[in-house]
């Protein structure tokens, strides 16, 4: 897990330097913001169908990872304030711990956007944003220590992967939103090397002595990033 902790790190710091070049950043920040905002003021009115559309997203997704792994989807329900449920016949860790891990709907968004005509970019880029947003307020709310799919998985591993999969995913969608899909094989090589030289320096450092040296460690992991 420790490789895996890094590794996210290491994606972090690469879509850190891909926000401060793209000028795409404000629009797909806006989008997140916009559907923050959104569902605020729907819960202010009074109004609960973006709980249960996060709730349905949530079991769907449950679902459709099901179905990669070749189980059946018996029943589905979903209950404005008080969740949802979804029965399946094959399941695992990526089955119970996938709607915390892929933003599908804003995945899926920013995948087509360089099939379209350049002036239609901005929007998608925006929807994009919009969907992920639903993805981080979904992922907030649910993901706590009381949720079945953390305990079934263990905390630290579902922590673990959790945290490696949207960094990963998030960083994969701004990649193709600002240079396409050509640019995500330099992405994920600089996110590699940068891992490496993390992962060479926790093996590699001089451990003796006593434990002010890791201020010294972590010294030396945040001049690579």
């Amino acid at each position: 897990m420790p490789a895996g902790v890094i590794f996210s790190l290491a994606l972090f710091e690469v879509i850190k330097r891909f926000l401060l070049i793209n000028p795409i950043n404000i629009v797909f920040i806006s989008g997140i913001i916009f559907y923050f905002l959104l569902r605020y003021l729907v819960k202010w009115i009074g109004y609960d169908f973006v709980d249960v559309g996060e709730v349905l997203v949530h079991e769907l997704v449950h679902g459709f990872f099901s179905l990669l792994f070749l189980g059946d989807v018996k029943s589905l329900s979903v209950y404005p304030k008080k969740g949802g449920q979804v029965s399946v016949s094959r399941s695992n860790f990526l089955v119970e711990l996938s709607p915390y891990c892929f933003p599908i709907i804003a995945i899926v968004v920013s995948g087509i956007k360089p099939f379209f005509i350049k002036s239609a970019g901005i929007y998608i880029v925006f929807i994009t944003g919009f969907f992920l947003g639903q993805h981080l307020a979904a992922l907030f709310k649910d993901f706590h220590l009381g949720q079945s799919d953390i305990l079934n998985n263990g905390i630290v591993f579902s922590f673990s992967v959790v945290l490696f999969l949207n960094v990963f995913f998030v960083g994969i969608m701004m990649v193709i939103l600002g240079d396409g899909y050509s640019a995500v094989p330099l992405f994920l090589n600089e996110a590699f090397e940068i891992s490496k030289k993390c992962i060479y320096l926790i093996l590699h450092f001089d451990y003796a002595g006593n434990w002010s040296k890791l201020h010294e460690l972590i010294g030396k992991l945040f001049s690579i990033l």
